[in-house]
């Protein structure tokens, strides 16, 4: 399997979280779709949307990945992760960033 490495600190506040409860947030987002992935964005799921791309200029096709940063407050895990496809669909999946690392976005 393809792996893209893209780290991105987003939104993440970091005043105030050491480096490694910030490695903590890491999650390796899969396309496992047979759709390429074109936008992801993650917002706390009590909080406001979030409107940047996570993914920035990288896509993931089918079977590729892509590690992410995902940050914000330190007792903030449950983030709403919504990924953006060339098939203009859209997937919205809850996920807990404390707990997993790596998050497979399956076909709904």
């Amino acid at each position: 399997m393809k792996s893209l490495r893209v780290l991105a600190l987003g939104l993440a506040v970091m005043s105030g979280i050491g480096a490694a409860q910030a490695a903590d947030r890491r999650v390796t987002i899969v396309n496992a779709t047979a759709n390429t992935m074109t936008r992801l964005y993650a917002s706390p799921s009590e909080g406001q949307p979030v409107d940047e791309d996570m993914l920035g200029d990288t896509i993931l096709k089918p079977n590729q990945s892509a590690t992410l940063v995902i940050g914000g407050s330190a007792d903030v895990c449950n983030y709403d992760l919504k990924a953006g496809f060339d098939n203009n669909k859209t997937s919205v999946r809850k996920v807990n960033v404390c707990d997993v690392r790596t998050y497979r976005f399956t076909p709904n």
